[in-house]
């Protein structure tokens, strides 16, 4: 079975919840029944199975599917769509072995489970292997199957489940006749948390396997596919990544094979990764990664590295040390981009290390590579070459032990994806993208667009922050923080149907350049039980933002402003309205979300106007809260065909500006010793400031010049400072600074408002 927890999509979408059988072995033909919610007539499958597939007519959603005799073992995404928009995705198996779909009636009896197995080893299930038998964890279960060795020999017994879209954890033991674990098997090097060992049994006689989730959790998405018979895998290939577009030479090595296996592949341009696998293998392919600027060798220890090359190598010895030279000039920024196990089949750990001359320490990460690691460092003065050391952090070491690394002559960066699997556009809605930024040393605000709407629709939202605007005052990791914000897609009544790939972009202005940087989604999203516990996705396929369009929902939200400036420290009024079509139910709530965190920046609750479907909430501000660009988004809880669903409204962007504007009519001031001189310029205030009086002072005047401050009434504009240097006053260029305030806002706390401080020049002459 396979399965799938939804959280957040439209509730008219068809859904996928599970497939009968999960998969199929190559060369045979199954009937694979698909069963969920919105599985109508019109729905469409979408697949690139490698063989026919014929759908079947009935009361089921039921298809005929073929296999080809040479078909790749792996997994092949499934996803229907129909006039309600897309499906999620799930994943089908292709296997090189026999599937078993048989269930013994006392395994029945005792169980009255689907997958036939028994929680005890009096009812365990008798494998004839070679098999893959599929089966569901129900809990903290344990699923026994009983293996008959008649003599001395090997079998691999292997367990898909979290690669094949599964939130189980799987792990197995392996026990003779009286109890006795002889094997054991949990998170197995190649198979990321899935679990595969080659055991060797030493006598004939029966067998157990115990198999169970490894943390005995309970899981919505609970299937397995469990495989044993005789073949050989690797769990290991170097090099980790390779040139898109070329014939990569690779090396399989570890699991079961005698000796390293060298073999080829072609890098996919269009995919980030390439499948491999060992000839005959029924395990499920490796991933080597295809990206741009790779160096499709191994790198010598000791050797240069070069801006946007990655470069592959293995710690080949425990506690190997790798340093690379990286010529650089005094003051650059660069970036060093690490990765051990993220990469792909690695067993390593890597950290890394930037010396400068006299190994004197420069900057330092060393949390484990399960993740892409990055490191920012600027250039000190007088260093034209440092050392990039990498270590394992264990100080492990082997053929098994492969890592990639970049240097980057840039500031410092991030990395941004699209935090939804697929969006559905219904005619006349909006559909909310959310989006996940890994903050990699850069801490400014970040744009996200799209680059591809389709004609027609109306894009909004994607503001995040700047990573001191949520006013997060610990500042263990600040800078590698992570960040969230949405945008939305908003489309005409007359939205032609169409479906595809939505591009997205992230951009960052620094004073180095702009940062643009490339949007992924996840594929799938299968949420995970547990502490720590990330969605179970599929990154491997390469998807951008599958997206379609629906029909028109009968409830859509809308703001009466959509673009929204409000000064620092006040509030203002948000009006919405709800506008209803046939089949509408009741909307039971108005509520705002905002898709990024910013401190001080309250949302009132949602009040209801005169009219039913109007009303309006309050945007509240204080001194504290941080000057830029905001979104919020309106959120309805309506019924629709006896559902409640929630539905958003267009991304509200928000500008939060200082109350006034301070402008001198020169940034230069020209002044003699001995002489008076005077600033002048104009107030511009924000429509929203409802201060009176605002007060402009000069600080940091040279010793000697003296200005006196003034005071603007609130319809006052211009502004003109009376100011004198002294005899004595020697001759320069002096920095000064143009403070303003407002000592009255109208609030019933008494509080000074602090405008803008504006850097003038003061150039004394003779």
């Amino acid at each position: 079975m396979i399965a799938v927890a939804l959280c957040g999509l439209l509730a008219l979408a068809p859904v996928i919840r599970e497939a009968l059988p999960p998969g199929a072995q190559r060369g045979k033909s199954v009937k694979v029944v698909l069963k969920g919610e919105g599985l109508t007539p019109t729905s469409k499958l979408i697949s690139d199975l490698p063989g026919s597939v014929t759908r079947l007519t009935g009361a089921e959603y039921a298809f005929l599917v073929e296999l080809k005799p040479d078909a790749p073992v792996g997994l092949y995404p499934l996803r229907l769509v129909n006039e309600d928009g897309l499906s999620n995705l799930i994943l089908f198996s292709v296997g090189s072995l026999p599937e078993s779909s048989e269930v013994p009636e006392t395994a029945a009896e005792v169980k009255g489970k689907r997958d036939g197995a028994g929680d005890t080893r009096e009812a365990a299930l008798a494998l004839k292997w070679p098999l893959t038998l599929n089966g569901t964890l129900d809990g903290p279960d344990v699923d026994y199957y009983a293996l008959d060795v008649r003599a001395p020999q090997k079998l691999v017994i292997e367990v898909d489940a979290r690669r094949a879209g599964s939130a189980v954890d799987p792990a197995f033991e392996v026990e003779d006749a009286q109890g006795k674990v002889i094997a054991k098997a949990d998170d197995s090097p190649g198979c990321g948390v899935d679990a595969r060992l080659e055991v060797s049994f030493t006598r004939p006689g029966r067998y157990f396997i115990r198999l169970h989730d490894s943390k005995y959790s309970i899981q919505d998405v609970n299937f397995y596919r469990l495989k044993v018979g005789q073949w050989q895998f690797a769990d290991t290939v170097f090099p980790l990544g390779a040139a898109r577009g070329t014939t990569a030479s690779l090396t399989l090595a570890g699991g079961n094979l005698a000796a390293p296996r060298a073999i080829s592949a072609t890098m996919p341009a269009g995919k980030p990764v390439a499948l491999v696998q060992a000839e005959g293998s029924a395990s499920l392919p490796l991933t080597v990664l295809s990206s741009e600027g790779t160096v499709d060798a191994a790198a010598a220890p000791g050797a240069a590295l070069h801006d946007r090359a990655w470069v592959n190598a293995r710690l080949e010895k425990a506690g190997a040390v790798h340093d690379y030279k990286l010529a650089v000039e005094p003051g650059q920024s660069w970036l060093v981009e690490l990765m051990g196990r993220a990469a792909g089949p690695t067993l390593a750990d890597p950290f890394v290390t930037v010396y400068g001359p006299g190994r004197k320490k420069l900057a330092t990460r060393n949390e484990v590579a399960s993740a892409a690691m990055a490191l920012p460092f600027v250039v000190p003065a007088g260093v034209r070459e440092v050392t990039v050391s990498i270590e394992e952090l264990l100080g492990r070491g082997g053929a098994q032990f492969g890592y990639r690394v970049r240097v980057n002559k840039a500031p410092a960066d991030f990395v941004a994806s699209v935090a939804t699997p697929f969006v559905n556009l219904p005619a006349g809605g909006t559909v909310v993208i959310p989006v996940a930024i890994q903050r990699r040393g850069y801490d400014g605000p970040i744009v996200v667009s799209v680059l591809n709407a389709p004609a027609g629709v109306r894009v909004a939202g994607g503001h995040i922050p700047s990573e001191a605007a949520a006013q997060n005052f610990n500042n263990d990791n600040a800078g590698f923080r992570g960040a969230r914000g949405a945008l939305t897609l908003t489309a005409p009544a007359d939205l032609a149907v169409q479906m595809g790939e939505l591009k997205l972009v992230a951009k960052a202005e620094t004073p180095q350049g702009t940062l643009v940087r490339e949007l992924s989604g996840p594929a799938l999203s299968v949420p995970v039980r547990g502490l720590r516990q990330g969605a179970v996705a599929a990154n491997w396929l390469g998807y951008r933002l599958p997206f379609s369009t629906a029909r028109a929902l009968p409830v859509s939200v809308g703001s009466v402003s959509t673009q929204v400036r409000m000064a620092q420290g006040f509030e203002i009024p948000l009006g919405y309205r709800i506008q209803r079509r046939g089949g509408a139910g009741p909307v039971t709530r108005v509520a705002s979300s905002q898709p990024s965190a910013v401190g001080n920046l309250r949302i009132g609750a949602a009040e209801p106007g005169k009219s039913p479907d109007t009303g309006s909430m309050s945007l509240q501000s204080n001194f504290a809260t941080p000057l830029g660009m905001f979104d919020l988004l309106v959120l309805a809880d309506a019924t629709i065909d006896g559902k409640t669903v929630t539905i958003p409204g267009p991304a509200i962007e928000i500008e939060v500006v200082p109350g006034f504007h301070v402008y001198p009519a020169s940034k230069e001031i020209p002044a003699r010793a001995g002489g008076a001189f005077t600033v002048t310029g104009e107030i511009l205030r924000e429509p929203t400031f409802e201060g009176g009086i605002v007060r402009l002072t000069m600080q940091e005047l040279p010793e000697g010049v003296t200005c006196q401050g003034a005071e603007l009434a609130a319809d006052a504009r211009a502004f003109s400072m009376a100011c004198q240097a002294a005899t004595g006053v020697k001759p320069g260029s002096y920095p000064v600074l143009l403070t303003s305030a407002a000592p009255e806002v109208g609030r019933k706390a008494k509080a000074e408002y602090k405008g803008p401080e504006t850097a003038l020049t003061l150039r004394v002459g003779n």
